[in-house]
């Protein structure tokens, strides 16, 4: 008996809950379909495929020209220069 009165709120609160089925945004004359694919012109994947060339040409050109913005400002260590003691290597003398 408390069953079927559980199961009604449930749905009535589903019901509620949920939105319109179809989607009633319009934007600029374009209808956006609702669970379905927006198909693009030409025009427009020549504009995105232009403007993504650009952006990796800006990527890669600062990169190349001021890569101390990825690698950093300071100098790289000579590690030629360190010693034994610095890497804490023991001396090749020492009796064990």
């Amino acid at each position: 008996m408390l069953r079927p009165a559980i199961l009604r709120l449930g749905q009535a609160g589903m019901l509620a809950a949920r939105g319109p089925l179809r989607s009633q945004v319009r934007h600029a004359n374009i209808e956006f379909p609702y669970r379905g694919l927006i198909t693009a012109s030409k025009g427009l994947h020549r504009r995105a495929d232009a403007l993504m060339g650009f952006f990796w040409f800006w990527i890669l050109w600062h990169t190349w020209h001021t890569p101390e913005d990825i690698l950093g400002h300071f100098p790289w260590p000579k590690t030629e220069e360190w010693t034994d003691e610095e890497l804490g290597i023991p001396p090749l003398d020492e009796d064990d």
